[in-house]
């Protein structure tokens, strides 16, 4: 017998396949954790490398990269109430980001609408990266990039114009920013509808952003858009104060 400090005796020789006694070189208590760390290292590495990949492909503005919600000045504003109300929301934000697993599990959507500067786009692209670093593919994207990018396919055939659809339905967490700076046509509201509610019924939560307080209203969505992103939990933010860029 021979003696490992961690796993203790174990036999000194086996019989290999061809019936010869061999040594043990190695505890195989050691020999088997050994194998469990290079599995281990060779999940995380395939898991960084899928990571990797969701913040090329996520479109997030370089402005925004690698942007931490705990950096966000949560006292900037002039008026105490301003202030309050950035805090509040940054709480929703990460309350949401924490428990994303429950949150996809139920389509948890959002609608963020507000003025100018006030942090909106930022914040979206926040979630984008925390949920992609939580090993989840997410994408942000203005409504009229996606629109030009559907409307590619309308060159093409039916078929096209779905797979182009389809490519937004599939991610696990969209951030439609600028609604309301495309032109309000009934085209525009179809498209953005067929995006929305084919995520609604895959149980995909998405984010819409707009300086519009009343998208509906104002001629940029469907009724029945922002009706599904009500369902699951879902939340409504009014951004308000000054400026950031100033």
């Amino acid at each position: 017998m021979k003696n490992c400090e961690k796993h203790g005796e174990y036999p000194s020789t086996f019989r290999g396949m061809t019936g010869r006694v061999l040594e043990n070189e190695i505890c195989p208590g050691c020999f088997d954790d050994r194998i469990k760390e290079e599995e281990k290292k060779k999940i995380e590495g395939e898991r960084r490398d899928l990571i990797d990949g969701y913040h090329k492909q996520s479109n997030v503005p370089k402005r925004f990269q690698n942007m931490n919600i705990e950096d966000i000045n949560l006292s900037y504003h002039k008026k105490p109430e301003d202030n309050e109300k950035l805090q509040s929301t940054v709480k929703i934000v990460k309350r949401y980001l924490t428990t994303y697993p429950e949150r996809l599990e139920k389509g948890a959507s959002g609608f963020f609408c507000g003025e100018c500067g006030t942090g909106k786009t930022m914040l979206a692209c926040m979630m984008v990266e925390s949920i992609i670093n939580q090993g989840y593919s997410a994408h942000y994207i203005t409504a009229w990039q996606m629109i030009q990018e559907i409307r590619k396919g309308y060159r093409k055939d039916e078929e096209s114009i779905s797979d182009y659809i389809n490519g937004y339905i599939k991610r696990s967490f969209l951030a439609i920013d600028e609604v309301g700076v495309q032109h309000g046509t009934d085209d525009e509201r179809i498209l953005l509808y067929q995006v929305i509610d084919g995520r609604y019924n895959e149980v995909k939560p998405t984010i819409i952003i707009s300086n519009s307080m009343n998208p509906v209203e104002d001629g940029y969505l469907d009724l029945r858009t922002i009706d599904r992103l009500k369902d699951g939990g879902g939340f409504s933010i009014t951004f308000n104060g000054e400026s950031f860029r100033k």
